[in-house]
């Protein structure tokens, strides 16, 4: 039942950050609101902590299990892997290496990984 559960939330949050995301593509509401980018990097750290969660708990991978902590450092290490995506594609918004550009890679992986933390504290709460 656990398993069913942890993993319908996931598909709830993940369903959620997908279409909030292709509003506001649609919608231009990046640009609209500047806060916009901040709640879905949030919503995008809660998603990957519930993903590899859900992972971990179907996969029974005890390293993540016991110690949920690493949750948050691989979702930190996949934010960073999605500022590079940014870059690379060139859709980060503000030109390379400008004080903009280092300041919104920063905010991006601090909420990032306050989503994540978010999903640690539910989840440590729940055992």
């Amino acid at each position: 039942m656990r398993n069913i559960k942890i993993s319908a939330i996931t598909i709830l949050f993940s369903t959620l950050l997908y279409y909030l995301h292709k509003l506001a593509l649609d919608n231009h509401l990046y640009m609209q609101f500047w806060f916009y980018d901040i709640m879905m990097h949030f919503l995008g750290g809660v998603c990957v902590a519930l993903l590899l969660y859900c992972m971990a708990v179907f996969f029974n991978c005890r390293f993540l299990l016991n110690k949920l902590s690493q949750i948050i450092i691989l979702t930190f290490i996949i934010g960073v892997f999605w500022e590079l995506f940014e870059v690379y594609y060139k859709i980060a918004g503000h030109p390379l290496n400008s004080w903009a550009y280092k300041l919104d890679t920063t905010k991006d992986l601090i909420m990032d990984t306050l989503g994540s933390v978010l999903v640690w504290i539910i989840v440590k709460n729940k055992k």
